[in-house]
């Protein structure tokens, strides 16, 4: 279970996850950087990390992309990612976001590597002692590889918004 205080026995390295992530194409600047104490299951798809933050009032995007940068530790299982390919979410099934914390913890975890069909999950909980709340949960992002074309009317990805014409 994830939403436990269990360390995972791989530890990462932040400066190593984003020299991977710049090797596959991903540059990210310091402002979307700052994933720490990065711990991932060397057995299945589930990585945990620590936040710190500033945003005190509402979710900032970076806070949530680098939730979402932790489920490449978690698709690696902590390992190298040489020949893969960078992943992009195109599809958030829920969204739940609450009250920010300065200190957060991340967890991110998948049930397999099709990422097309995959069961994926983050939460970011408060870690300042207070009550563990949830601060941000996203179930069920689908990922497509940045290469890929998604084609037009393709039943395949299924998008947040879409055009639908109706006559006047």
């Amino acid at each position: 279970d994830l939403d436990s205080d269990n360390e995972f026995a791989r530890p990462v390295s932040s400066e190593k996850l984003y020299q991977e992530l710049r090797k596959l194409g991903l540059e990210y600047g310091p402002f979307f950087r700052g994933l720490e104490d990065i711990r991932a299951d060397p057995l299945s798809y589930r990585a945990t990390a620590i936040l710190r933050t500033e945003d005190v009032h509402a979710i900032h995007p970076t806070t949530i992309d680098k939730g979402l940068q932790l489920l490449s530790i978690a698709a690696s299982r902590g390992k190298a990612m040489q020949g893969s390919k960078p992943h992009v979410p195109v599809f958030v099934d829920t969204i739940l976001i609450g009250r920010n914390r300065p200190l957060v913890k991340v967890t991110a975890s998948m049930e397999s590597l099709a990422m097309s069909q995959s069961r994926t999950k983050i939460t970011l909980t408060d870690k300042t002692g207070r009550n563990n709340a949830k601060i941000l949960s996203m179930k069920g992002v689908l990922l497509v590889p940045l290469e890929s074309s998604i084609r037009t009317g393709s039943n395949n990805i299924p998008l947040a918004t879409y055009g639908e014409w109706r006559p006047d």
